[in-house]
């Protein structure tokens, strides 16, 4: 797989290529994950480990454990919280460790 986008399968046997450039978050919910992107929102039934292993932690951090963010679009942090396109997502006490480490990589 090219390192530029990945596909993530949708409904009725589609795949949609997806550019990680573009992606902004995935939020998990009961039986459907969102991919936003900047220009759309998708849907799949894909697990949220399924989606990260797919991500390989390139540029992308699970924050939660429903949710996948993408450091490039990502414009605050804060203890519990980070905000990425002028939505607060939480970061949970199981993933705050692994989240700080890597941003502390990025610095």
């Amino acid at each position: 797989m090219d390192d530029e986008y990945l596909f993530v399968p949708l409904d009725g046997g589609r795949h949609k290529k997806i550019l990680r450039s573009q992606l902004i978050y995935i939020e998990g919910g009961r039986d459907y994950r969102k991919i936003v992107t900047e220009s759309r929102t998708y849907h799949t039934k894909r697990s949220m480990d399924q989606l990260a292993a797919m991500l390989n932690g390139k540029g992308f951090c699970r924050i939660h454990r429903s949710y996948i963010i993408s450091f490039a679009h990502l414009t605050l942090v804060e203890h519990y919280w980070v905000t990425i396109h002028d939505k607060n997502l939480p970061i949970s006490d199981s993933y705050r460790k692994a989240f700080f480490d890597q941003i502390t990589l990025l610095s």
